[in-house]
């Protein structure tokens, strides 16, 4: 092996071993409802579930859990689908771009909703503002979600051994959301601001606007959320080893977060 290869290890069981006590204590505080202990989380919580007609309190069997997160999947791909395919009359396209043919939205909508991220595109120039926010941003981070969800479940199925329920899909759901994905969306955010207070860009701001309104948001959801690829540049051009490593060290250490 190289020592490319032996750095990206080490960096990948650093992070493990930095963040496990901490995050995992974190989540642990989130996922068995502890956090509704504080009263601002509790009343935003109670709104919400309110508001999504969801009940809190009632957990369901491993069958029902898994309905629930199958049927949730699959309307975030059908919503995808139809941004994807629809984007031309839909708002916030500055550049006027036309519909994804049907064939490519199908297959970036599978891939995004099961956090494949899989692009046979070049985002720039083929997804408006609001397809990148609403579509490939959400879903990004639902599909992490959901990761989050299944991984939960499977810990309570092993510690209620016997028992006939595995926990609420829909509130974990919400709560890897709003206090785990957010949080380090928000960190990832402001870490991408550039010196002079403006957004961080990977292309020249000259004459270029395509990326210069949503990169610094948009940029640091996805990339909290799912597993795009950050080592390359404009075009697939390589951004030279040393940049290579960092880039890459940088993903483990997300990956290793949502362990």
């Amino acid at each position: 092996m190289t020592l490319h290869g032996w750095l990206l290890i080490a960096v990948f069981v650093l992070a493990v071993g930095v963040t496990i006590t901490p995050l995992g204590g974190y989540m642990a505080w989130i996922f068995t409802g502890q956090c509704a202990s504080i009263w601002v989380l509790r009343i935003f919580e109670r709104a919400f579930f309110r508001l999504t007609g969801v009940d809190p309190s009632g957990e369901q069997s491993w069958l029902n859990y898994a309905v629930a997160l199958l049927i949730f999947n699959l309307a975030g791909m059908i919503l995808l689908f139809a941004i994807l395919t629809l984007q031309a009359a839909m708002p916030l396209n500055p550049q006027h771009l036309g519909p994804m043919a049907p064939d490519l939205a199908f297959n970036t909508a599978v891939s995004f909703v099961t956090n494949t991220s899989w692009q046979a595109y070049a985002g720039e120039t083929t997804l408006s503002y609001f397809s990148q926010m609403a579509g490939i941003t959400a879903q990004s981070f639902l599909s992490a979600a959901t990761g989050m969800a299944v991984a939960i479940a499977m810990v309570r199925g092993f510690a209620r051994h016997g028992g006939e329920t595995i926990g609420n899909a829909w509130v974990d759901l919400t709560r890897a959301t709003l206090y785990v994905l957010l949080p380090i969306c928000v960190i990832c955010a402001c870490l991408r601001r550039r010196p002079d207070g403006g957004p961080h860009a990977r292309i020249s701001r000259q004459e270029d606007p395509i990326r210069r309104g949503e990169d610094g948001c948009i940029g640091a959801a996805r990339r909290s959320g799912d597993n795009s690829r950050p080592d390359v540049g404009r075009g697939g051009a390589s951004r030279g080893p040393c940049r290579l490593v960092q880039c890459r060290a940088a993903r483990l250490f997300r990956i290793a977060i949502r362990l």
